[in-house]
């Protein structure tokens, strides 16, 4: 199935998940690994479920001052040219001959800066059906006068999440707004029109291991007013109990993609660690010893002839991409079904 590019349809996506009380998965990831991960989990969850047209919501960070996606896609640090690269991979692995086809993947700009995000956010709508115009920086008139004008002017261009709220930064050190009141997320509904929004519910951006305080009871509250339109950003800072509430607390989005970066990184490393008798040399590793970075069981028999075939050296099987793209996508695509359950993804099954 081609991309969700259309707003129309991501509109009916938004509303099937709506009427099936399901919490779509949003998820950012940043490079082919992190792609295959996230369609791996979806294909082998449709399969648990018998539904392979599953629906989710893939996008990226474009010149976000606190994390830029798209600038960091390659070295080119170019926000436009990393969406080429982007949308070109969403592509490829969403063909009619590769076993991703069926899933809809609806692509999304997320945290759009006004300014320096303009060429996207104004010529860039046809490779995407849904955009985050990101305003909360601004005092809070500010931010409902420039997002109303922007879904006027994109209007059946594209969908528009909008920003009640600044979500703060794990170890920033930014004073944590208060969690988004009933009456501000009504108001900013109601001037702006956008289709989504953002409320601060407690989580944070970026969160390794941290505990902050949900506030499924302001959800709730929300929700009772305005309908499902609450897109939880920060979800990784959260708890798996937690995650498990939002779908019926009323959070019709959630973002999510530290908690899938970190579990794959952590894989990958102690994959390499463990393998490294056949990445470096017996004298680089002696090195590293002499340095304090490492211990002597580089150097223990079982080790040698169970691990290093005998003689700790250097092999070039042992170092391709093949090894560290299987050790950080089994790891993350693991932890994405486990997402896909708590987001009540089952209920999508026929």
């Amino acid at each position: 199935m081609p991309l969700v590019t259309d707003p129309v349809e991501a509109k009916e996506i938004l509303q099937e998940a709506r009427e099936a009380k399901v919490a779509l998965a949003n998820i950012c990831p940043e490079h082919n690994r992190g792609i295959e991960a996230v369609l791996e989990a979806t294909r082998r969850y449709g399969e648990k479920i018998g539904r392979a047209d599953l629906p989710l919501i893939l996008s990226n960070t474009g010149t976000y001052p606190d994390y830029p996606q798209l600038v960091h896609m390659t070295g080119v640090r170019d926000v436009v040219f990393g969406l080429n690269i982007m949308i070109s991979a969403l592509k490829s692995f969403l063909s009619d001959t590769g076993p991703y086809s069926a899933i809809r993947v609806i692509t999304h700009l997320d945290h759009g800066m006004r300014d320096t995000d303009k060429e996207i956010l104004e010529n860039r709508l046809d490779d995407l059906a849904m955009v985050m115009y990101d305003c909360s920086h601004d005092p809070f008139d500010e931010n409902i006068k420039h997002t109303a004008e922007y879904v006027e002017r994109v209007k059946g261009k594209a969908l528009v999440e909008g920003a009640v709220d600044e979500i703060a930064v794990s170890g920033s050190g930014e004073v944590k707004n208060e969690p988004t009141t009933v009456e501000m997320a009504k108001r900013f509904m109601s001037e702006t029109g956008c289709d989504l929004i953002v409320a601060n519910l407690g989580s944070e951006h970026r969160a390794a291991e941290t505990e902050v305080c949900y506030r499924g009871d302001r959800a709730r509250e929300i929700t009772a007013a305005l309908g499902r339109v609450i897109v939880l950003h920060g979800t990784s800072s959260l708890q798996k109990e937690e995650l498990s509430k939002l779908k019926d607390d009323g959070v019709l989005k959630v973002n999510v993609w530290t908690r899938f970066e970190r579990v794959g990184s952590r894989a990958l490393v102690q994959s390499v660690l463990r393998d490294l008798g056949n990445i470096l040399s017996a004298d680089e590793i002696e090195e590293l010893q002499k340095e304090g970075f490492l211990g002597n069981r580089y150097q223990q028999d079982d080790y040698v002839n169970d691990v290093c075939y005998g003689q700790v050296k250097a092999r070039m099987d042992h170092m391709c991409e093949q090894r560290r793209r299987e050790a950080w996508v089994d790891a993350a695509k693991e932890e994405m079904e486990g997402y896909l359950d708590c987001f009540g993804y089952d209920r999508f099954a026929k």
